[in-house]
């Protein structure tokens, strides 16, 4: 026995609706049994979709919350490693080292470039960060006004909706 798919029961209306039927409720009948299948089967998959929707916006929250504490605790870590730091150069201490040797905080020396007043630095010294990308909303504008744009056309669409 095969399972009945969605894709199974719309070939099936296509062929009832492509069959020669000897009488009108012969056809009639024909029609409705397999609209039916279509429909249950159908509803089947728009209750999953539905069930879908419902676990999209369950992770979708949860990721908002676990991002929001990721942050949270990314701050957390800064603020202790800044506190360390501020507190062991005040006492003079350079390094700290665990008993059991698992780890080890101290400084090490570095640079980093500070800019001052970035209106006052040379252009040879400023990049462009230029991103290119298709305006959708300019180029709809200008094909409903009667313009051709090449590479582009509005393309009528059905969207399927699901409340």
């Amino acid at each position: 026995m095969t399972a009945l798919t969605l894709y199974r029961c719309a070939a099936d209306v296509q062929a009832a609706l492509d069959y020669y039927f000897d009488s009108e409720t012969e056809r009639e009948d024909t029609l409705e049994a397999v609209i039916g299948q279509f429909e249950v089967k159908a509803q089947s998959v728009i209750a999953y979709i539905k069930n879908q929707e419902i676990t999209e916006k369950m992770l979708e929250g949860h990721i908002r919350r676990m991002t929001g504490k990721l942050k949270a605790v990314k701050a957390q870590n800064q603020s202790l490693k800044d506190y360390l730091a501020r507190n062991m150069q005040a006492a003079g201490i350079t390094e700290i080292k665990a008993d059991d040797g698992t780890f080890k905080a101290s400084f090490r020396k570095s640079e980093a470039v500070v800019i001052l007043d970035e209106a006052q630095i040379p252009a040879e010294f400023m990049r462009e960060a230029v991103k290119t990308e298709p305006d959708k909303t300019a180029i709809r504008k200008a094909i409903e006004s009667g313009r051709q744009v090449a590479g582009a056309k509005i393309e009528g669409r059905k969207n399927l909706q699901i409340r």
